[in-house]
């Protein structure tokens, strides 16, 4: 499955409609298809998205929404998702969302509104109102303007308020998730410190250690007893056992530790596609290392199965990776 288009109505923190593409609209040459990915046709994916700006420009707020509907579209429930705080608590908020069944050959669009609900205790939870699901075959999509047209097509699913089995946050998308198999694979890392290891990986590559710090001969995790240990070596010195992921911040730079979640991350999706979405990519972070994970899924011998990477950055320096505008 690969995401297209994303479109968002009655977000609180977004002044109008909010409008995403992830294929590339304007013409590929010869020379650009060496850095984009061939869905079908003529139409072509960016395997590579940026999202540029000053501080409170909205960066974080639209990395949320692509989560958000990634989330809808994996049939997880909506109050469950960490990013449910993007559509606030004032009305009704319908997402659309374009995606690519690889499988299938068929080009989809999800309709979706969501609307909160005030339960007794004061808190609030969302449940989906309606939804629908148009599908047509990519051999009729078209390309550029006319591929998210679906005029004329009738709904090949409609939410059904009498179906008791679906919980009322969780979208249809089970169903076709279910008929073909597909189900897009997701990672992030949106609104954490440099300090927060709670995405710290159970494995990381022995290659991306020692790329982000020559000095480390190994690190792994292991199975002790009812928990776990980090074994980290250094070059020449003796072997450091640490009981809890935390303790690594004595050890390692937080550059280094957030470059291994980041680079185990990159590595889980390269190898079975999906999206992979970070807040603020170069924070912590060389250049050069945030500029190789951008590189890595730019490479199309490397990033072999579609994984897509959308990032935020504050530093204009970040644009000197992409040719093009779309």
């Amino acid at each position: 499955m690969r995401l297209l288009r994303i479109t968002a109505d009655g977000l609180p923190l977004f002044s109008g409609k909010a409008d995403l593409t992830f294929y590339a609209r304007e013409r590929v040459s010869e020379n650009d298809r060496f850095r984009l990915q061939k869905l079908f046709s003529n139409v072509w994916a960016n395997p590579v998205s940026l999202l540029i700006g000053i501080n409170a420009s909205g960066k974080t707020s639209v990395l949320k929404l692509i989560l958000l509907a990634l989330g809808i579209l994996r049939h997880e429930h909506i109050n469950c998702l960490e990013t449910r705080d993007i559509l606030g608590s004032c009305g009704q908020v319908r997402i659309n969302t374009w995606f690519y069944g690889e499988a299938s050959r068929e080009i989809c669009r999800l309709e979706t509104c969501i609307e909160p609900q005030e339960e007794i205790s004061g808190k609030v939870r969302y449940i989906i109102r309606e939804e629908k699901l148009w599908i047509k075959p990519a051999s009729q999509a078209g390309s550029g303007k006319k591929l998210p047209d679906f005029d004329g097509v009738p709904p090949a699913d409609v939410r059904d308020s009498g179906q008791a089995f679906l919980a009322d946050d969780v979208s249809i998308m089970i169903a076709w998730n279910r008929k073909t198999g597909e189900c897009i694979q997701t990672a992030s890392v949106i609104g954490t410190s440099d300090t927060d290891l709670s995405h710290f990986p159970s494995d990381v590559p022995q290659d991306s250690a020692a790329f982000l710090d020559p000095s480390i001969e190994y690190l792994r995790q292991e199975v002790e007893g009812c928990g776990r240990c980090i074994r980290l070596k250094f070059h020449g010195r003796n072997e450091i056992i640490l009981n809890n992921p935390s303790e690594l911040g004595s050890f390692l730079s937080s550059g280094t530790i957030r470059g291994m979640i980041l680079f185990s991350m990159a590595h889980r999706i390269l190898s079975t596609g999906g999206c992979m979405a970070v807040d603020d990519l170069e924070r912590s972070l060389n250049a050069e290392v945030a500029k190789t994970l951008v590189r890595l899924f730019e490479d199309g011998r490397i990033n072999r199965k579609g994984g897509t990477l959308i990032f935020s950055a504050h530093s204009p320096e970040m644009l000197d990776e992409f040719d093009r505008r779309d």
